[in-house]
């Protein structure tokens, strides 16, 4: 991209050798290792590489609407791609039930269960800089619930656990969306079981139809006349999807 701005004094660089990996080292236009283990840091350097690059970063973008506001104003700016990593939308079940639910006549409710068990205190997903469970972690299903249902939330409601005792972390909560086509999703989310059951499994209902996902593996569509089998030999959550979509949208 800076190629290009520089019309007739660019340096001559295909964009695709070891030419743009050097350039970026002197200008100092990549993002370090170091730059991620503070997000005030990380953020300024997202928002100073915006206009310049095709950013894939993984979620949370942002904990807040203030932050929102700044990345938006950034990528006003630039001609790069950005890509947060709700990689779910992007997995193979996520687009079969995209084709089974098309043009439903009904709205479609969806529950997502979550079986998150605690881990040691110090994990990422506790750290309240990268959101902590409840908004690092819960934005991923928010995500496919407005994903699987194609409409916009109109009402969000939530309850949690709360703190105390044996309850150290907001890690037990449910979240309720509610969509402007008549669409609900619900979110039960939990860390009070054990790793012996699957950590996602989705129920969607519309149309007579009933559609299950089993942590990205199994998967059934049951209708009145029949029940088809749709499990993989393999989990898939969509990450190679979704990088080759990104790869696509950026040679657009």
């Amino acid at each position: 991209l800076r190629e290009e701005r520089k019309g007739g004094k660019k340096i001559g660089t295909t964009g695709r050798g070891i030419g743009p990996a050097y350039e970026d080292k002197v200008a100092r236009m990549g993002i370090r290792l170091s730059e991620f283990i503070h997000r005030e840091t990380f953020e300024k350097r997202v928002r100073e590489i915006l206009p310049e690059k095709n950013l894939y970063i993984e979620k949370p973008l942002v904990l807040n609407e203030t932050e929102l506001k700044k990345v938006m104003k950034a990528a006003e700016f630039s001609k790069g791609r950005l890509l947060v990593g709700f990689n779910r939308r992007f997995s193979v079940h996520f687009k079969k039930a995209k084709e089974v639910f098309a043009g439903r006549s009904t709205p479609l409710v969806i529950l997502y269960r979550v079986n998150m068990p605690s881990l040691e205190g110090g994990h990422w997903s506790y750290k309240q800089e990268e959101g902590g469970r409840l908004i690092g972690e819960a934005c991923h299903f928010t995500d496919a619930l407005n994903f699987l249902t194609g409409s916009k939330p109109s009402r969000v409601k939530a309850s949690g656990v709360p703190l105390g005792g044996a309850i150290t972390n907001e890690e037990n909560f449910t979240i309720t969306v509610e969509y402007e086509d008549g669409s609900v999703g619900t979110i039960l989310y939990t860390a009070l079981g054990n790793f012996k059951a699957p950590k996602e499994y989705i129920e969607l209902y519309a149309d007579g139809k009933i559609m299950l996902i089993d942590n990205f593996k199994g998967g059934k569509i049951i209708s009145s006349e029949k029940t088809e089998n749709i499990s993989l030999w393999h989990q898939n959550k969509g990450y190679t999807e979704e990088l080759e979509a990104f790869v696509a949208a950026i040679k657009e």
